[in-house]
């Protein structure tokens, strides 16, 4: 049974009183999108140890889906869930090419996880899909081998282009005289 613990706006707040009492016996994992998409919020160290601390307390998994940790629109640096103490072994971090290098059709993505629980994931996915072509692959290793600069020049790109947007909807009505 899926359980939604609902982020309060306007800030998207995690509230620790309502994640906990989300949780069942039955509970068997947390699934976590930070950044979080569609509002952009980047979870903070306070509410990633609330989550980290569930976790461990319940005996979960935590599957987090990371895809947009280069992609943040104020100084808020995103945090893995599995940097904290006691979550590398419990975590599952999902992420991809598709956001960051803007190649959402090429469909290359990972999943780190834990020695037996990477072995489990690979022994699914041969028997579930396909290998990316060659060419894909190749971009794939110059992508993820680029330079942390990378990062930095594209959060400025998609700045000043949120701005034309943004700038292209807004309708002015000039006075008359101009």
């Amino acid at each position: 049974m899926k359980v939604y613990v609902p982020l309060d706006p306007p800030s998207w707040t995690l509230h620790a009183d309502k994640f906990l009492k989300s949780f069942t016996r039955r509970t068997k994992a947390v699934i976590l999108n930070s950044p979080h998409n569609p509002t952009g919020k980047v979870f903070s160290r306070a509410e990633l140890l609330i989550i980290s601390q569930a976790c461990q307390q319940m005996d979960c998994f935590a599957i987090t889906d990371e895809v947009y940790e280069y992609i943040t629109y104020d100084e808020n640096k995103h945090i893995s869930l599995a940097s904290l103490p006691g979550m590398q072994e419990r975590t599952i971090i999902t992420s991809s090419l598709s956001k960051t290098y803007s190649v959402t059709g090429w469909r290359i993505g990972w999943a780190c996880a834990a020695a037996n629980i990477a072995a489990a994931i690979r022994n699914i996915h041969v028997k579930l899909t396909d290998s990316a072509p060659a060419p894909f692959q190749e971009a794939a290793l110059v992508a993820l081998t680029s330079t942390p600069d990378y990062y930095e020049s594209l959060k400025k790109v998609r700045f000043h282009a949120n701005c034309l947007l943004l700038m292209s909807s807004i309708k002015f009505n000039y006075p008359s005289s101009f």
